[in-house]
């Protein structure tokens, strides 16, 4: 098994134990986030090698191609809701309700700042998390259009068509192919 120690004792034996019992490292407390994080990514990839996700996706809002800390506290909580919520029905009336605003101006500044209505936004971002299932699953294009929050199949294959700029199953069997 792989796995990192962490104490607050800085003794030398304490560490050398550790080790001997299969840690592969021993970190002093308090640990910096960053430290323990690249450490934790250096053994995915040196020990168990495997591979990591891009960091930017982790930060970055997957449509708008925007750093979350760098949103406007109201746009960042929208688009965190429809992180949260996309696959069930959200609308910009039921986000608006919930920070008591009116829908029509919350889209208004949510246009304005991003140059998309919340609408083309909520639809690009269904069809974003569908293309990751797409790649990571083998589930039927039905139960994926289910799962982003489209019940309606062939308006699925029409967003996705006008997004990706192919069917599902395309975009399916073109990944595939490149990794072969």
């Amino acid at each position: 098994s792989n796995y990192i120690m962490m104490s607050g004792y800085d003794e030398f034996e304490y560490a050398c134990e550790a080790i001997r019992c299969g840690a592969q490292d021993y970190l002093l407390k308090p640990i910096e986030r960053q430290k323990l994080q690249a450490r934790i990514e250096q053994i995915v990839v040196e020990k168990l090698h495997g591979t990591l996700q891009k960091k930017e996706k982790k930060n970055m809002d997957p449509v708008l191609g925007r750093e979350y800390d760098k949103m406007s506290s109201l746009i960042r909580k929208i688009v965190m809701i429809v992180g949260m919520e996309y696959g069930q029905h959200v609308s910009l009336r039921s986000i608006a309700d919930r920070f008591h605003m009116n829908a029509t101006y919350l889209g208004q500044i949510f246009k304005k700042k991003h140059g998309i209505s919340f609408k083309e936004y909520l639809n690009n971002y269904r069809v974003e998390q569908a293309a990751e299932l797409l790649l990571r699953t083998d589930k039927k294009i039905y139960e994926i259009a289910e799962e982003v929050g489209y019940h309606d199949l062939d308006y699925f294959i029409n967003r996705f068509i006008a997004v990706k700029g192919c069917t599902p199953s395309k975009f399916r069997k073109k990944s595939r192919e490149k990794d072969i």
